[in-house]
């Protein structure tokens, strides 16, 4: 006749054919179900940082990604073309990537909330977001032009299709791409 089992550590072990604490809360929080609250986790963290971003940083909340996805973007393919471009490539950039990105986001944010507070700068975040969108778009533009994925040409579509007048910038990207080929 069996013997029933006095505690918790018991049935575990004997009952259920665990060898040891560790190997249950293995069984029971396997790697598929740690990914699963990973990412969930991760979901969650990322739905609260948009509710903290629609209310002080950003309405609506995509924009701040947009231009978080635009800087990454650009530190990445600015990496890409130091790589290709044979110059010594410091991983220090990538740190002051990051310092980019949180400087727009806390320029934003000052945008954002002046405009709440002073409803006749209603204009000011949308300067905002238009110029960061713009800068950080050209210069992805450049990168992808000088690593040869986009021909040349493609500038100056967006330049007619933006109705941009002023030559500066595409003196710039040019000038940048004569100083990278070097």
């Amino acid at each position: 006749m069996n013997k029933k089992p006095n505690t918790l550590y018991e049935l575990l072990m004997n009952e259920w054919g665990f060898e040891s604490v560790s190997q249950m809360v293995k069984t029971t929080f396997g790697v598929k179900s740690t990914l699963f609250i990973a990412l969930q986790t991760s979901l969650a963290g990322f739905n609260v940082f948009m509710a903290f971003a629609k209310e002080w940083i950003w309405d609506p909340p995509r924009a701040i990604g947009v231009i978080m996805l635009l800087i990454i973007v650009e530190t990445i393919t600015g990496a890409i073309v130091a790589v290709k471009s044979g110059k010594q490539f410091d991983p220090k950039k990538f740190g002051s990537g990051f310092i980019v990105l949180m400087a727009h986001v806390f320029m934003m944010a000052m945008a954002h909330n002046i405009a709440n507070i002073e409803p006749s700068l209603f204009w000011l975040t949308n300067a905002f977001f238009g110029w960061f969108a713009m800068r950080n778009f050209l210069s992805i533009m450049k990168d992808l032009i000088f690593l040869k994925l986009v021909r040349g040409e493609f500038f100056d579509f967006i330049k007619n299709k933006l109705n941009l007048k002023d030559e500066m910038a595409a003196k710039s990207i040019k000038k940048d791409l004569d100083d990278k080929s070097k």
